[in-house]
């Protein structure tokens, strides 16, 4: 049995075991919760395959870059105008530097994922950042002075935008700054995970 075939069947498992475990303790039905999470499995199983298959991952991000792209790096700082970003085992961490940015999208597996836009700016307009996950918590930071408005929900999961909170099954919460419509520059926040938290913090 080669690598990939043990790397599905491990995923495989920890699937299976977690959709037991939530129907033993929590009174829910395995074969409702199969027959809606099974294209999950597909998913992964799809993103496994893709990842063995490129010969070469090569940086994750855009190319643009900033006025000192050494110091930067040394810093862990992506100056990068759109980040795209993927991982099937292990946490993503992207620290944006961009005074450009244009948003991105960055996709988690299992692994926590953590977003810090505090030194970056945005380019005009309305610009787009969609983070997702299955097994993992999602930390976004945004800078004090950036406009935004951000919709985040998780299956198993809290769900946090500044001070707004919801927690539990199904969580789900909406918010939008009030200059967000007038604004010239503005980032629209999406991110989903299935089993975690999310934060989108100032």
């Amino acid at each position: 049995m080669n690598r990939s075939s043990n790397s599905w069947w491990g995923i495989t498992l920890i699937v299976v075991g977690a959709l037991l475990f939530f129907n033993n303790y929590f009174e829910l039905d395995f074969g409702d919760l199969l027959r809606t999470w099974w294209p999950v499995i597909l998913v992964i199983w799809g993103v496994a395959l893709l990842l063995k298959y490129r010969p070469d991952r090569g940086p994750q991000s855009g190319t643009a870059t900033a006025q000192s792209p050494a110091a930067e790096q040394a810093q862990g700082l992506d100056s990068s105008e759109h980040i795209l970003q993927s991982s099937v085992f292990g946490d993503t961490t992207v620290r944006v530097a961009s005074q450009a940015f244009k948003g991105g999208n960055v996709s988690t597996v299992f692994g926590d994922t953590s977003i810090d836009l505090s030194s970056a700016a945005l380019a005009d307009g309305e610009q787009m950042l969609k983070v997702s996950g299955v097994f993992g918590d999602t930390t976004i930071t945004v800078p004090r002075d950036m406009v935004f408005s951000a919709t985040v929900n998780t299956v198993m999961g809290d769900a946090t935008v500044i001070d707004q909170r919801k927690e539990g099954f199904g969580s789900t919460v909406a918010f939008q700054a009030p200059e967000y419509k007038e604004a010239s520059k503005k980032l629209r926040i999406v991110s989903s995970t299935v089993f975690g938290d999310i934060v989108v913090r100032r």
